[in-house]
């Protein structure tokens, strides 16, 4: 028989639905991620309505999109990784999706544009992904103006 002694090797990259490992660019690595989930969230809608239920998404017909392109008022342009949108009969809910990888931190600042532009733009809410650890699962991992949220509902996945 065999060592039954486990011995986790310090670079052994962890398994992840989403695999990002190998990947050297951010953004790349970013625009992956965000692509597998959102495919997944539209192939298998039962995993979709468990994942937003706190959002409270209603269930219906999934649609997802990756790379969308805002401009703002001074013609800066703002591209988060998705948007995932369900339509049921003439009701519609939408919300945006911000990703990191790796180490990358959510920042409040990028958080708040993402906000005003849901706002802005007639969405339900921001999905944020990322592997910052959060101690209370309700917890979101940075720091923005609770005004900005308002009438959005924002909610955090550890990946």
């Amino acid at each position: 028989m065999g060592n039954t002694d486990f011995v986790k090797q310090d670079d052994w990259v962890p398994a992840r639905l989403l695999p990002t490992a190998g990947i050297r660019n951010q953004n790349e690595q970013e625009r992956r991620a965000a692509s597998a989930m959102l495919a997944v969230l539209g192939a298998v809608p039962d995993f979709c309505h468990a994942l937003l239920s706190g959002m409270k998404a209603p269930k219906g017909v999934i649609s997802t999109f990756t790379e969308l392109r805002f401009k703002d008022e001074d013609s800066r342009t703002h591209i988060p990784d998705g948007a995932i949108l369900i339509e049921r009969g003439k009701k519609r809910w939408s919300c945006l999706v911000e990703f990191k990888t790796g180490k990358a931190a959510l920042e409040g600042e990028q958080i708040s544009r993402y906000l005003d532009l849901a706002r802005d733009h007639g969405f339900d809410g921001l999905l944020t992904v990322s592997n910052q650890i959060r101690s209370d699962s309700s917890a979101l991992p940075y720091t923005v103006d609770k005004r900005k949220m308002r009438g959005l509902t924002v909610h955090h996945l550890q990946r």
